[in-house]
Formats: C-alpha cells, structure tokens, sequence
C-alpha cells in the first residue's frame, strides 16, 4: 500500500526565530492578496517569500517570484536561518485550535511519502483539480525543488495507532510551540529512533492514503517526478511531503463548500431551474428575510444523508432540493448538483469546470454569509451543501469517484514553514 520514508528536515533557526507563528503561512490556495501583504509584512522571514511570493512589476523569466523564492531558500540555509536537521526522522504533530467556541486539537505525522499514480490505489484523490493552480507549483518546484507546506492526507485507523504513537513514542521536549493570534497552537516533535521508525514505515505498508487537502501539490510533484525520472533524478524527486492524520482523529473537521453565483442573466436563471424542476423535487422552505438558518441546516441534514439533497438560497426564497431519481451507490449532493445542474454550463455560460472563474462561481464556507450575500443583491443564488462524513468520502475514493474541485474544506488549514523537504538534501 502506500510507502512512506523518514527524512532529514529543513526548519527554522530557533536562535535566530524568537516567534515561529510569525514564520509559518496558510497553503498558498487560500491566501488572497491582502493576506500575502500582510504575511510579507508579518517577518522578513515569514515563509510566504518562499510559497507564494510577490509578483513585481517588470518580472521576467529570468527573475521573477519563482527565482526569488529559491534564492530567498539558499540564503536562508546559507546564513543558518532555515537549518537542515542532523538525522532522519518522522515528525509528530499537534494542531490544536478552537472551533464552534471549542477547544480542540488533531495529531499528525510529517513523512516523505511516495508519489504514486492514482490508478494503483497506494494514494487516493477525492477532488478534481484544474490546470493553473498546477502550472504555478510545478514552476515553484522547478526553482526550489523543495516542498515548503505538505498536502494533507488521511489513513483508516481503528486500531488507535496515532494517539498510541503519541503516547509511547513522542519525546518530552517538543522542538519548538508556535501560537498564533487565531489561537491555532503548533508543537511538533522528532522521532528517530530505528525501532519506532521502521515500527510506523511498516504500518503504512498496510494502509491506503486519501488526499484530503493538496490535490494540486501531489499531481504537480507526480508530474515534475515523472520528469525527473527519464534523467535519472528519481531519489527525492519520488516523495512529497506528507502530514498523514487518522480518519477517527476528534479534531479531523471536514466542512462543505457552498457554491454562490454571481452576474447570472434572466436566460440563464431560466435554464438553471429548468434542469432543476426536471431532475429534482424543489421544495420551498422559506422567506430569507426571516429564514431561521439552524432549523434549515437541520432540515438539509436529514435531506442530505438521506436522498444527497442539498438547499438553494434565490430570489428571497430558501428552498430544500432533492432528486427525484433513484440515487447510486456513491452519489453524493454535490456531484449531483455539478452534474444535472453547474457542469452542463457550456451551453449557458459557455465555459468548462476548468474556468470556473468564468462561470461566476465563488466559493464560502459559511451557510450565514451565503445567506447575507443573496439578500443584499451580491449574489444571485447560493447552493448549500451539508457535510460529508470522511469515510463517506473515502468509500468513494476506493471506487474510483472523485468530487468536483473545491468541495471540502478540512478545517483549519495545516501551515506551510513548520518543517521543509528538500529533494536533494533530505
């Protein structure tokens, strides 16, 4: 099954990084402009320089975010501020965070873990992916030739193995704990010992790993390994860097992506709810000035578990919407809702899912800001989707399904900067 090795990480100085939250940036894929200014502005050596730095204007191919980024990365190693650690090892890994007003935390190993198709079944997709996001990476990693945040995937463990790993392997002192003002605590540990190592290398061997966030990173570092591989460079260019949690972890949070549409013409509301009455039962559930947004989710829980429902948010009204076909093993809300309803967009929007950017759809977590967007004129309609059960989503994978992009999000993000992988030097 999957293969995973122990590997020589790269890490920030904590003699010359007094504070390591002010070092360590969200994945590049949720980091909207303002957020990468203020990330430049956060540290000189906040590793947003590194995974997603600023284009000036004048950038050409000879200098541009991509070369300073692994200029930036050989200055740092060269002047002791990123150091590469002595031994190989795995790194444990504790995210704790508040949700919902709760206090929680998930466990995580940090591995370098073999790129593989998707076709062996070894490691799993749950997302499509698109073209630019790809294309972005995969010039980042031609330049640095370093993984600097790590996707983040998941492993059946009903045995208990992480919490008991943490329990008999995790060494008193952490390397370091990083606090960040959105009260997310980051502590992380190395294991080394020969026994131990070989002891979770040999667990994985039994496990399939799912992609629960970082698509776009493994088919990028798959794509830039394959490469390498016809000159030989098939050594570190075979791994990528990993933070594999339990799928029972209490802390694992796997929200829905809401799907608000912005700028649609008469014509083509027309249309859209033409497919809607003929593939689905549309019920209505509700003024949106007056909506009660808890009782709606909870009718769109019952809905979605049972008949992969889903609710629409449009011209003041809130409805409920189920199919009225038999459902099929595996089908979810949101592949239905993409595939009767947003992925037949050529013939309205003129547009493919791969420029969903054309498509005048946008992406929100939050149900309540859906809400607020469609009541104040932002938005003309929202589609609402209630959560899917991880080993729901993973039961799927293993039929060889995959949702449409940008239908989870496993909350919160893992940091990029916590610990590095180098191709060549780890």
């Amino acid at each position: 099954m999957a293969e995973i090795r122990p590997f020589k990480g790269i890490r920030f100085n904590p003699g010359k990084i007094k504070n390591i939250a002010h070092v360590i940036t969200p994945p590049y894929d949720v980091i909207d402009p303002q957020e990468q200014n203020r990330l430049h502005k956060l540290d000189t050596h906040n590793i947003i320089r590194l995974e997603y730095g600023l284009t000036i204007a004048g950038d050409n191919k000879h200098n541009n975010r991509y070369t300073r980024a692994a200029s930036t990365l050989e200055q740092w190693l060269s002047n002791d501020v990123l150091q590469l650690d002595n031994s190989a090892g795995y790194y444990l890994y504790e995210q704790g965070f508040v949700f919902n007003g709760l206090e929680m935390k998930r466990l995580g190993i940090i591995t370098a873990l073999k790129l593989e198709p998707y076709g062996r079944q070894n490691v799993l997709p749950h997302e499509l992916t698109m073209k630019g996001p790809k294309e972005d990476r995969l010039a980042l990693l031609n330049t640095t030739r370093s993984n600097i945040s790590p996707i983040f995937t998941l492993f059946p463990d009903p045995e208990g193995f992480m919490s008991n790993l943490f329990k008999y392997a995790k060494p008193e002192k952490a390397l370091f704990e990083a606090r960040e003002d959105s009260q997310q605590i980051h502590r992380l540990w190395q294991v080394h010992e020969p026994a131990v190592l070989e002891e979770i290398t040999e667990y994985f061997r039994k496990r399939q790993i799912l992609i629960a966030d970082g698509h776009h990173r493994y088919e990028t570092a798959l794509h830039y390994s394959q490469i390498k591989s016809h000159t030989g460079d098939n050594n570190g260019t075979s791994f990528v860097l990993s933070t594999m949690v339990s799928m029972q972890d209490e802390g694992l949070i796997a929200l829905p992506t809401q799907r608000l549409l912005m700028g649609l013409k008469k014509d083509v509301k027309k249309e859209l709810m033409a497919r809607l009455r003929e593939h689905f039962v549309i019920t209505e559930s509700g003024m949106l000035d007056s909506l009660d947004l808890e009782k709606f989710r909870g009718e769109l829980k019952i809905i979605g578990d049972e008949k992969c429902g889903f609710g629409l948010f449009c011209s003041g009204k809130a409805y409920l919407i189920q199919p009225n076909f038999n459902i099929r093993r595996g089908d979810l809300a949101i592949s239905l809702l993409h595939e009767y309803i947003l992925d037949k967009n050529k013939n309205v929007y003129g547009a493919s899912l791969e420029e969903e950017n054309a498509l005048s759809i946008s992406f929100e977590h939050d149900p309540a800001k859906c809400l607020r967007e469609v009541k104040n004129g932002k938005a003309d309609w929202a589609f609402i989707l209630d959560e899917v059960p991880v080993e729901k989503i993973f039961e799927r994978s293993k039929m060889g399904l995959v949702m449409p992009g940008k239908s989870t999000y496993f909350f919160p993000k893992l940091p990029g900067g916590l610990v590095l992988y180098h191709m060549d030097l780890s």
